[in-house]
């Protein structure tokens, strides 16, 4: 059995996140007209626009030039106005508010915390600038400050559902799991639809061995979304885990085909399905993965082995040798590679991929074994019986006897007593599988 343990989706993708920020609504949006027009009541000598404050009409009169630009995606003739505002009335929240998204636009995500954190700073109740500035803290690094910023908006609004949910993956990354877990909670006492914070949840209950519940919550988020791939994957690793392969396979085969860009979903799948020996489909999902991520080695080492059990010589030493290159010391693809050749009776490269193979692991018994058989099929039954002796050796240390027996058998049959027909082909080597290691998307 395949053993893969829960993995989550990258270092950028560790929990799912809202990408969405809190736009400018069309509440706060001036209609058509001078803002003189759209004066509502006034607070002290500040005239009140529908929300926005300004002591100063030409601000006020910039600022509605820049939300006209803003929302014809005009962003750079949007942004000049802006200044223009800020000139005149450098304490206008709103301003300061529009500025953030707008260097948001431009890619200038340090700037747009700055933004945003001018506009909180000059109004302490401006709930959708805490919350921007949580995520745009967040998308920097800057955890703590994104905390603060959450938790100032659930302050000021104790039902902002998405800001619970923000504060706990902000927790969650931080490796505070007991944090997350109860905003992950929280914000699903507020919506108990809220896919995303099932999905999370289940993955720390998870972590925390309660493999029950959390597969519970990963079947609530399924059944919200059926097309929730995210939660399928999980939920496939959870059955893996508890040794339910038929239920493992249908769950990581949804995610893989509901997310075909998801690169360690196709990875697992193509595992799973070679453990089934549908090598085919396996080597399909091992080149899926390769096209998403092609630094994956892992992805080229199992495809080499899925082609090898095809028969697929060529394709399994392309998929080897790209696997080396991107990690030349693993022991089992060069020991594979040898493999390959030794099929493509390429003995002399057999040998020279197999001893590749006991420099970065010794203990290769097969590996050794093979040294020898090649040697044989070179005519060399000196070499040979050194090598199979000492696989011999090894192999009983191992404690596998059905292969001491193998190689009492080849050294009587092949090298003590050769047949005199030479028609008996050389044993058949063995593909050694390699460990399916978890990896980044």
């Amino acid at each position: 059995m395949v053993e893969v343990t829960p993995v989550l989706f990258g270092s950028k993708q560790k929990r799912i996140t809202l990408g969405l920020m809190v736009a400018l609504s069309g509440s706060i949006f001036l209609q058509q007209g001078a803002i003189a027009e759209k004066a509502g009541s006034s607070v002290g000598n500040k005239q009140v626009l529908n929300g926005i404050y300004t002591e100063n009409l030409d601000a006020g009169n910039a600022f509605q030039q820049a939300i006209d630009f803003y929302q014809r995606g005009e962003f750079p003739r949007a942004n000049k106005y802006v200044e223009v505002a800020l000139t005149f009335d450098p304490w206008m929240p709103m301003a300061h508010y529009l500025q953030g998204h707008l260097f948001l636009e431009a890619e200038k995500p340090k700037k747009a915390q700055e933004a945003y954190a001018n506009a909180t700073q000059f109004d302490p109740t401006f709930v959708e600038a805490y919350y921007n500035l949580g995520l745009v803290s967040y998308d920097l690094g800057d955890i703590n400050s994104a905390i603060a910023a959450f938790g100032e908006a659930i302050r000021l609004e104790p039902e902002f559902v998405d800001a619970y949910f923000q504060l706990a993956l902000a927790y969650d990354v931080q490796g505070q799991s007991s944090l997350a877990q109860t905003n992950y909670i929280k914000t699903l006492e507020l919506d108990n639809t809220y896919v995303a914070a099932h999905n999370n949840l289940g993955i720390l209950l998870a972590a925390d061995e309660r493999t029950a519940e959390a597969i519970a919550t990963f079947e609530e988020a399924i059944e919200l979304d059926p097309d929730y791939a995210p939660a399928h994957y999980q939920l496939g690793l959870l059955y893996l885990k508890q040794n339910e392969f038929e239920l493992a396979l249908e769950a990581i085969g949804s995610a893989a085909s509901l997310d075909p860009d998801n690169a360690l979903a196709q990875y697992h799948y193509g595992l799973l399905l070679a453990e089934a020996e549908n090598y085919d489909g396996a080597a399909k999902r091992f080149e899926r993965s390769i096209d998403i991520n092609p630094t994956n080695v892992s992805a080229y080492r199992q495809l080499g082995v899925a082609e090898l059990a095809n028969g697929d010589l060529d394709d399994a030493l392309v998929a080897f040798q790209e696997a080396l290159n991107l990690d030349p010391s693993d022991p089992l693809s060069h020991y594979n590679l040898g493999v390959v050749y030794q099929k493509q009776a390429q003995y002399t490269l057999a040998i020279a991929a197999y001893e590749q193979a006991l420099i970065y692991d010794p203990a290769l018994s097969e590996a050794v074994f093979n040294i020898g058989v090649s040697y044989q099929a070179l005519g060399d039954s000196r070499q040979a019986t050194t090598f199979i002796v000492q696989a011999r050796e090894l192999f009983a240390q191992e404690g596998r006897d059905f292969k001491v027996q193998e190689a009492d058998r080849f050294l009587q049959q092949q090298i003590l007593n050769p047949p005199t027909s030479g028609t008996t082909p050389p044993a058949e080597p063995v593909e050694q599988k390699a460990s399916p290691t978890e990896v980044q998307a």
